[in-house]
């Protein structure tokens, strides 16, 4: 199951929950209104129910009202995926990162993403 968070203080929380390393975060910068992103979401959360891992965790982010961490995160097209994790202090660390409603993207994404957090135990 994914985790969906359209509040940017909740977002900001978990994100300080995730850090020094302990999950590896597959984010969906998505909106309610757009197409392309709903029309992705069921292969999303499909894909997480698939990949369980205690440090693997599928996040859809709704951006509306979240502008600092939108530019943080220099989302500028929807959806957009990134695959991060965070060190101490809260430093983010983006090791892959794409635009659009590509299945086959998502798919690899995934794949890199489960190889990472088997190799880090």
């Amino acid at each position: 199951m994914s985790l969906h968070f359209s509040d940017e203080d909740d977002l900001l929380e978990f994100f300080r929950t995730s850090t020094e390393g302990k999950y590896l975060l597959i984010l969906k910068w998505g909106a309610a209104w757009c197409g392309p992103c709903k029309e992705i979401q069921p292969m999303f959360d499909k894909l997480a129910r698939e990949n369980k891992h205690d440090r693997l965790k599928f996040v859809s982010v709704d951006i509306q009202d979240m502008e600092d961490v939108v530019e943080d995160f220099r989302v500028s097209a929807l959806p957009t995926f990134h695959l991060v994790w965070f060190s101490a202090g809260g430093k983010q660390h983006i090791e892959h990162v794409f635009t659009g409603a590509d299945k086959r993207k998502l798919s690899n994404m995934v794949q890199i993403g489960v190889k990472f957090v088997k190799k880090k135990k």
